[in-house]
């Protein structure tokens, strides 16, 4: 068995698992958010080009995709605490395999996604308020390869 993370084009049927097993601050920030995560993450993978992550054990980690745009997005499960370095390996590797500009924002209060984000290489570029008062973090990255 391998300790590295592997990836699969994910399909619709992916989504019920990841969104039962949401880490609670991804939970937190859809509901923050007033967004449905069922609604939204099936909206993501079906409008984007989207990959199913699964641990070196083989159990679904998170469903990650990227727009036609740019847009980057993910949804990480609770089986994501067990690998952190063999996903920021994976992370690295996947984000500069895309591009040229991968962008998107992220609910000011998620401080670990924010980290996780800096460590792979995205830069913050602006703080923007939003629904209900909640604030955002507007990030980017430009693959110059």
């Amino acid at each position: 068995m391998t300790d590295k993370i592997v990836s699969r084009k994910a399909t619709i049927r992916d989504v019920p698992y990841v969104v039962q097993n949401l880490l609670p601050e991804g939970l937190q920030d859809f509901r923050r958010a007033g967004i449905h995560p069922v609604f939204a993450i099936a909206a993501d993978t079906l409008n984007s080009d989207t990959y199913l992550l699964s641990s070196p054990r083989g159990i679904p980690i998170g469903l990650v995709g990227v727009t036609k745009s740019g847009c980057i997005w993910m949804n990480m499960t609770n089986e994501i605490r067990k690998y952190p370095k063999e996903f920021i390996l994976f992370a690295k590797d996947f984000v500069r395999a895309r591009g040229p500009l991968l962008w998107n924002e992220v609910d000011i209060q998620n401080n670990n996604l924010r980290k996780f984000l800096r460590l792979i290489g995205f830069k913050i570029i602006n703080v923007i308020p939003s629904y209900g008062g909640n604030y955002y973090v507007q990030f980017a990255m430009v693959n110059n390869e």
